[in-house]
């Protein structure tokens, strides 16, 4: 685009001539006779460059050139000056602002061509200052929105720790006393108790290292926080220091319920180890016991007998206590109602709830019973419960219902106003792995689901972002009293009977030994797995019955079942664990034409009794 050049003189010679000249060197070339005329140009065009004469009709030069400064202080000015008016056009230099003047008549017109371009150049020079500062300015305010946009503190300190920039999030945290200009040590100092943060932060703004990171408590905050800080020297020469401080204090919370989460399963481990070492050892006492009690008569040795009865009780609801604790009898199925989990899971919640969650619960008052494992069930609620929780941001309203619903089922819907989940990635919440966090607080969507779908439930999920999220579980109801069914085969009464024990626990062995022994069977023994598969495989006559405990030193009962089932397809097998009747069947792979019957540790003779009187004929033993 050319440049624009207006001529302003009274003499129509000069007019002609200059425009002529500067037309020829590629100018756009505006006249005007006088200095009203040219303001007139000066508003329906754009203009450079002024060359105007000094005298002139009507509005002299000097006039001319105060509007063109009050109307655009970057148009340059060349003044054309007869030998008359040469102070006045110094004058004009001076205070015009023009940025030469030329004599008239012009004797060198190069000079004129030279004093044009010079005056071009320096507007030239002084637009693209002005496009460089308007991009300086638009960069400092895009680089300012983005670090207030990041949602942590950012500072900039120089190196006596003046803050000469903060973001939003900073100046939000302290509230206004933290201003631009204050000192940090002096703002901050006294509120962190770590003295290396402070030292390291001066290390920094000193030279002597060029990073500085540490984990902190601020007591700026109320209530107070964990701060991740991180001092970084700025390699630009500007002597300055950029802080960021990164809240940590969920990712606390986080660590130290995950390490509680690890203390409790080594305990839950340890505590389900020794479940089992004490249902061994009561074993012994509560079948000694009673054979003790079916041989004597005496009447006080009955009263103290019945003594360690009660007491053995007493340690067998402990041990029960343990194994669940443990995680060991899971999917313990019972007959129980939603509304029950609900109200007994709630108070385990308290100690994660704020004042600004508002929990309510809609019970229906005629639900449906449902089969379950109060535990499992508990487990999924509390997890649900827990993640609207993180969605409201510790501040909303969460609400459980419970319903029956069409056909024979009963829901569980939990909802919340927290966040939602976007689009995107609600098709993938049930996959395994999958997390949006930055650690898994708990079981996780895929782990619920599948406790939900081992209990021939259903689970989905309804969420938009922005307007939270509800969570809906279908269950099965069932009748109040079902019939109940049993793992064993059919009846069939036989004598002549021989059992093969096996079993690791030496009091254990002798006990079965002699309750086996009082019901007439002939007896063989395994103390392991190897020697028991090896009896199971040459001894030549018929084994009608084998007591097979769980965990042996060489392998699991669920090693040695398959192995006894494919041998002797017709023998009967009494399961003897800790473990809940379902998982002990689970674990081994119980079929419906197996002949297998469960007995939980401790046991009894009477225990064993009523279990044989299902296969054989029983004698008065």
């Amino acid at each position: 685009m050319k440049e624009k050049i207006l001529i302003v003189d009274d003499d129509a010679d000069v007019l002609d001539t200059l425009k002529f000249a500067l037309t020829m060197e590629d100018y756009e070339v505006l006249t005007a006779t006088n200095g009203q005329d040219a303001l007139k140009v000066l508003e329906s065009a754009e203009i450079d460059l002024v060359v105007t004469d000094i005298k002139m009709p009507v509005m002299n030069g000097m006039e001319l050139m105060r509007h063109i400064r009050e109307f655009d202080t970057e148009i340059e000015i060349i003044d054309l000056a007869g030998h008359a008016t040469v102070e006045i056009a110094v004058e004009a230099l001076k205070n015009g602002g023009a940025f030469d003047f030329l004599r008239k008549p012009m004797e060198d017109v190069n000079q004129l061509f030279l004093t044009i371009e010079k005056a071009l150049e320096r507007r030239r020079l002084r637009r693209e200052n002005k496009r460089i500062d308007i991009a300086l300015k638009a960069s400092e305010r895009f680089n300012q929105a983005i670090i207030d946009s990041l949602p942590f503190n950012i500072l900039v300190l120089d190196k006596s720790g003046v803050i000469v920039k903060a973001n939003r999030t900073w100046q939000d945290f302290v509230s206004g006393f933290g201003v631009i200009g204050g000192n940090f040590f002096e703002i901050c100092g006294s509120r962190i108790d770590d003295k290396e943060v402070i030292s390291g932060i001066r290390s920094v703004l000193n030279g002597e290292a060029k990073r500085f990171e540490k984990e902190f408590i601020c007591r700026l905050s109320c209530p107070e926080k964990w701060f991740l800080l991180q001092a970084c020297w700025l390699e630009n020469g500007s002597e300055q220091t950029v802080i960021s401080q990164v809240d940590i204090t969920r990712i606390k919370e986080l660590e130290t319920r995950l390490i509680h989460n690890h203390k409790m399963q080594s305990v839950a481990t340890l505590a389900g180890g020794i479940a089992h070492q004490f249902n061994n050892a009561l074993s012994g006492i509560t079948g000694s016991v009673e054979l003790l009690k079916m041989s004597s008569s005496d009447a006080d040795a009955q009263k103290w007998l019945s003594m360690m009865e009660s007491s053995s009780e007493t340690m067998i609801r402990l041990t029960r206590q343990l194994l669940s604790f443990s995680q060991q009898g899971r999917y313990e199925s019972k007959i129980l109602s939603v509304n029950e989990i609900i109200q007994d899971t709630l108070p385990l919640l308290q100690n994660i709830l704020t004042s600004q969650i508002n929990i309510t619960s809609d019970l229906s008052k005629d639900i449906r019973k449902i089969k379950a494992d109060p535990s499992q069930l508990q487990m999924v609620l509390y997890e649900l419960i827990v993640n609207s929780i993180e969605a409201t941001k510790d501040s909303g309203n969460i609400r459980i219902e419970s319903r029956n619903t069409a056909g024979a089922y009963v829901s569980l819907t939990i909802k919340d106003n927290g966040i939602g989940i976007d689009n995107t990635i609600k098709d993938r919440i049930f996959e395994p792995f999958f997390t949006t966090k930055f650690q898994g607080r708990g079981l996780g969507l895929s782990a619920l689901y599948g406790i939900i779908r081992n209990h021939n439930g259903q689970i989905s999920v309804d969420s938009e972002p922005g307007k939270g999220t509800e969570v809906r579980i279908v269950l099965p109801a069932v009748d109040d009293a079902p019939k109940t069914k049993h793992i064993s085969g059919h009846q069939e009464k036989k004598t002549g009977k021989t059992i093969l024990i096996i079993e690791d626990n030496t009091m254990n062995m002798r006990l079965a030994e002699n309750i086996f022994g009082r019901f007439g069977f002939h007896i063989l023994k395994a103390e392991d797995g190897t020697k028991a598969i090896e009896i199971v495989k040459k001894y030549q006559d018929t084994i009608d019955l084998i007591y097979l405990d769980m965990i042996l030193p060489d392998m699991g009962g669920e090693a040695i079942y398959p192995i006894i089932v494919h041998e002797r397809p017709a023998v009967k097998i009494i399961v003897c664990s800790g473990y809940s009747l379902q998982e002990a069947a689970e674990k081994i792979g119980v079929t419906e034409s197996d002949s297998i019957e469960y007995i939980p540790k401790p046991t009894t003779p009477s225990m064993f009794k009523e279990k044989l009187k299902k296969w054989f004929v029983m004698g008065n033993e």
